[in-house]
C-alpha cells in the first residue's frame, strides 16, 4: 500500500502554470535578497526608486499559490 500522506495527487502532472509560478517565487525571492543586500551595503539606494511593499506583496501571493 502506498504511503500518501504528502501528496494528495501523486501522478498529478506540473503544467506550466506550476512551473511558471515557482520560477516566478524563486525570481522574486533572489530580487528581494539582493534588494536587501543593497540597502545594507548603499543604505537609500533602493528605497528611493523602488517601493518594496508591491514586491513583498506580490512574492507572498506567488507563495500562496504554489502552496495550494
Amino acid at each position: 500500500m502506498p504511503n500518501n500522506i504528502n501528496n494528495d495527487m501523486p501522478d498529478r502532472p506540473k503544467t506550466f502554470i506550476n512551473y511558471f509560478f515557482y520560477e516566478l517565487f524563486y525570481v522574486l525571492t533572489a530580487a528581494i535578497l539582493i534588494f536587501a543586500g543593497l540597502e545594507i551595503f548603499w543604505p537609500g539606494v533602493v528605497l528611493a526608486y523602488l517601493n518594496l511593499n508591491y514586491v513583498l506583496i506580490f512574492w507572498l501571493v506567488t507563495g500562496i499559490i504554489i502552496l495550494s
